[in-house]
């Protein structure tokens, strides 16, 4: 009896191959809907998709990334984390895995891990204007204002349209007393868009302490209009309609700040 027929050398090498590639379209399919999901507010099926890119191709540097972007949107800061170790350690040039994995760090307290990993961001980008802003915001979370602000200006000398980052300047300058440049920034941010109650509270706030309390109580206003249930900006009116003599306006305000207060209890 003749032996059987083996598949030619070939033929094996060919079949190899197109499994491979059809893997990885597979993986790239599953990255592919993650995102999808994703974008469209469902994280946890996001992961879930991503997990499946992950058990086709484990080396997907893209997808554990991926994976802790939305690990990240669910408040699982140690499987983001763990992700994004995961991507640094497969690819350790990838510069927003490193900045990802600090702003979860800094979202949890570790400032000095969030600086660490915005550095490698920067060593590996140097135009990443984000981890420039980033930085600046855990810097200035540790105090370091003056840092902050030359970590600000580096992010908005290559990204000048990133209004969160004049807003962040904004509050570093008025920390160190410098209301006319906080409220510059403020400007700046105000015409970059979009307008928020948190935007004109800080504007307000830098307004009242240079002195000019009737500029303090329009952007209070604008505040209380963008956003009926903000506390700190019936907080802050009722100071400035105070300093003004207006005890009426101000004991309102006083009011809604107890209620709103007593709402979120």
């Amino acid at each position: 009896m003749k032996p059987p027929l083996r598949p030619s050398l070939v033929l094996l090498l060919s079949l190899t191959c197109t499994a491979s590639l059809l893997r990885a379209q597979t993986a790239a399919d599953y990255l592919d809907r993650g995102n999808t999901k994703g974008a469209q507010g469902d994280p946890a099926g996001a992961i879930a998709d991503y997990g499946r890119a992950i058990a086709l191709d484990p080396d997907s540097a893209v997808a554990y990334y991926d994976r802790g972007s939305a690990r990240e949107a669910t408040g699982d800061a140690d499987g983001a984390i763990a992700d994004y170790d995961h991507a640094i350690a497969l690819d350790p040039k990838f510069a927003k895995a490193f900045s990802n994995r600090g702003l979860v760090k800094g979202a949890n307290g570790d400032d000095d891990g969030a600086i660490a990993d915005f550095d490698r961001a920067i060593a590996l980008d140097p135009n990443y204007a984000n981890a420039f802003y980033n930085r600046g915001r855990a810097k200035k979370s540790k105090g370091d204002l003056d840092g902050a602000i030359a970590d600000y200006d580096r992010a908005l000398a290559l990204n000048p349209k990133l209004a969160p980052a004049f807003n962040n300047r904004g509050t570093a300058k008025e920390a160190k007393g410098d209301h006319e440049g906080a409220i510059a920034d403020y400007d700046r941010a105000l015409a970059l868009g979009p307008a928020s109650a948190s935007l004109f509270v800080n504007r307000g706030t830098a307004r009242e302490s240079k002195g000019d309390l009737a500029g303090a109580l329009d952007d209070f206003n604008r505040a209380v209009a963008l956003d009926p249930a903000s506390v700190s900006a019936y907080r802050k009116r009722a100071e400035t309609e105070r300093l003004m003599g207006d005890e009426a306006k101000a004991g309102a305000d006083d009011a809604m700040v107890a209620k709103l207060a007593g709402r979120k209890k």
